[in-house]
């Protein structure tokens, strides 16, 4: 199932039993592949009033994807209702969108993994030139009856400034990001950090500027999701592929990548600094395609899509390593010393918490409990489409984290691999499915509560 999920990825076991009653699942919107777009791939963005922004990969008047605007009950017993507000051209808007995330102000602002008009042998399929990917801003109409008015900030040429963008985040007023490809020596290029300022008076132009570019192919390289920021405005991401570590367990990757983290220059002048904090050796985890948390003492926490040491539903088929993935955390440093420390949360066993969580986040509960997505496994199982779990954080006399799957996908009308972070909101989590096959191919959007 991993690869169903996303186009950039481009590509039961005993559980831990938490007494707790289970999980209720309902489906508020299920896509038809028409206008209103197929297969979301990223995590909902809340509105500020009951409703959700987001995006799908397919779909939409022109078949390149769509925004679209997930819209409250107006009553008791009504229905939530969906709105297209943006349906991609593949021309120089953009085609493929994925991460979304919203200001202050009301505005969007999202990545396309295709179109853009960059022409770099990357970004060419079959002879045809579909674009290197963009970034862009979506602002409300401003008035009623007006529309959504689409820029784009960037279009990557899939030269020195990357290709194929992969999130976003917004700091201080600007725009950072990462692109899983271009520059370095890779095949296809190793991906980059950039920053977006807005325009200064008398422009309209916004300023790209890269902050780092991985080397590869054994460095690390291709960071993907969302950057995570801090206070001090430093960033934190994964790196899927390359690093000190190349176990067998990783192979066909040339190492099993890292976790980093790009720090600003003192006085905001010179160049970005970049730290690798922790780098996998499949055991711990590899081909992380998903973004990072952080919790009140600046731990870190994540995802990856393989690895770990449950293989027996995950084995390695062609191309890819062992294992379901893990979910982890990073510890950071003890005073007076500079070595985080990694402990693994949970190995995915690919049993009815599934395996493969891509392009998702660990997400926190106020209880300190962690929620993730898993997009399925490649073996028949109760896991196969995927799942929502809870992760329980120790209490009282308990050291380790336990696991209460919360929801098994059927490929029903509850749809199947589900892909992005968790969004809390009044109690009740929600999130997307990619879709498969059957009455929910084309994907879902589900609201999951105690």
């Amino acid at each position: 199932m991993r690869n169903l999920t996303l186009t950039a990825a481009l590509s039961m076991a005993a559980l831990a039993c938490v007494g707790a009653p289970a999980a209720t699942l309902t489906t508020l919107y299920t896509f038809t592949g028409g206008a209103d777009g197929s297969n979301p791939g990223a995590a909902l963005v809340p509105d500020g009033r009951g409703g959700f922004f987001g995006t799908t990969e397919g779909g939409g008047t022109n078949a390149s994807g769509t925004v679209f605007h997930l819209l409250p009950p107006t009553a008791d017993g009504a229905p939530y209702t969906l709105e297209s507000i943006y349906s991609f051209a593949a021309g120089t808007d953009g085609a493929v969108p994925t991460n979304l995330v919203r200001d202050s102000a009301g505005n969007l602002y999202g990545v396309s993994n295709r179109g853009g008009g960059g022409t770099a042998d990357a970004c060419v399929r079959s002879g045809t030139a579909v674009g290197c990917g963009v970034v862009y801003q979506l602002q409300p109409p401003a008035a009623d009856g007006d529309t959504w008015h689409e820029t784009v900030l960037h279009a990557f040429s899939g030269n020195a400034d990357g290709y194929a963008p992969s999130g976003l985040t917004i700091f201080d007023g600007k725009v950072y990001g990462f692109s899983w490809g271009g520059n370095g020596s890779c095949d296809g290029g190793c991906g980059t950090v950039y920053e977006l300022t807005p325009p200064g008076a008398g422009s309209h132009q916004w300023t790209y500027k890269r902050l780092h570019t991985f080397s590869g192919p054994h460095a690390a390289h291709g960071p993907f999701g969302n950057p995570l920021v801090d206070a001090a405005g430093a960033l934190y991401g994964i790196a899927y592929s390359g690093g000190a570590t190349a176990p067998a367990g990783c192979a066909p990757f040339a190492g099993c990548g890292e976790v980093f983290t790009l720090a600003p220059p003192p006085g905001g002048t010179g160049a970005w600094a970049k730290t690798t904090l922790w780098n996998f050796n499949g055991l711990d985890g590899t081909g992380g395609f998903n973004s990072l948390s952080m919790d009140g003492d600046g731990n870190l926490y994540g995802m990856t899509n393989e690895g770990g040491d449950s293989s027996d539903n995950c084995p390695p088929p062609d191309g890819s390593p062992a294992g379901c993935g893990v979910a982890f955390e990073l510890e950071r440093p003890a005073f007076g010393t500079d070595k985080w420390t990694q402990r693994i949360l949970w190995n995915f066993t690919g049993g009815a918490d599934g395996g493969y969580p891509a392009n998702s986040a660990l997400a926190m509960q106020r209880n300190g409990n962690l929620l993730a997505t898993t997009s399925g496994t490649v073996e028949d199982g109760p896991g196969l489409y995927g799942a929502v779990v809870q992760l329980v954080r120790p209490a009282g006399s308990r050291t380790a984290w336990q696991e209460r799957t919360l929801h098994s996908f059927t490929n029903g009308d509850d749809g199947a691999v589900p892909v992005g972070t968790v969004v809390m909101q009044d109690g009740a989590g929600y999130g997307t499915t990619f879709g498969f096959t059957g009455v929910a191919a084309a994907g879902t959007i589900y609201r999951i509560a105690p």
